[in-house]
């Protein structure tokens, strides 16, 4: 990223927002959290040149920096992790979605559920960026956003709407990135494995 933005590497700060911030009461963030030792990865975020420290304080508020900078950041990242293999994909998790709610099928976004669960997908071939936006917007009905790019489970179906229990497993296992909304909505984490 060039000009008035620079990704900046951050500490603990980020470990404790992270913890925090995924909801461990759902089971995919649950299964990744069970399959990964955050604090062994790294941390990353967009933030304006003149910033030089991000604070826990910071990380939860905004008006830091334009959104539209921080969003193209992190679909740029989304593109370039599912570019990378055929099997690459990115699940945000639903927070408060159910597999239930009469208002996902007015969705053009691929929903996966598992059980009453609800994920919100992108495949190796959905590298559009207004594709990427779309999902993104969608999975930020919630007021928490968060996604994993993993792989996906070696006989899943991506048009049959559904994971089970074991594919929940091997996305957490494959999770190699984390995607988190962090400045109040206006920017993004990434957490990557080490």
């Amino acid at each position: 990223m060039t000009g008035e933005y620079k990704t900046l590497s951050l500490d603990e700060e980020a470990l404790c927002f992270f913890r925090e911030r995924i909801n461990t009461r759902l089971p995919l963030a649950t299964a990744v959290l069970s399959h990964h030792d955050l604090a062994r990865g790294r941390f990353r975020t967009l933030v304006a040149e003149h910033i030089s420290h991000v604070t826990r304080e910071n990380l939860e508020r905004g008006g830091l920096f334009r959104s539209s900078a921080s969003r193209e950041w992190v679909i740029d990242g989304i593109v370039k992790y599912l570019s990378a293999a055929p099997d690459r994909l990115c699940v945000l998790e639903d927070h408060v979605g159910r597999s239930s709610d009469p208002g996902l099928s007015l969705s053009r976004s691929r929903i996966v559920t598992c059980a009453e669960y609800v994920y919100f997908v992108l495949c190796a071939d959905d590298t559009h960026r207004q594709r990427i936006e779309r999902v993104l917007w969608d999975a930020a009905s919630a007021s928490i956003t968060y996604g994993f790019m993993t792989a996906a489970p070696p006989a899943w179906d991506p048009n049959s709407g559904r994971f089970s229990g074991q594919d929940l497993e091997y996305l957490a296992d494959k999770t190699e990135k984390i995607v988190v909304d962090a400045y109040d909505g206006e920017g993004w984490l990434i957490w990557e494995k080490a």
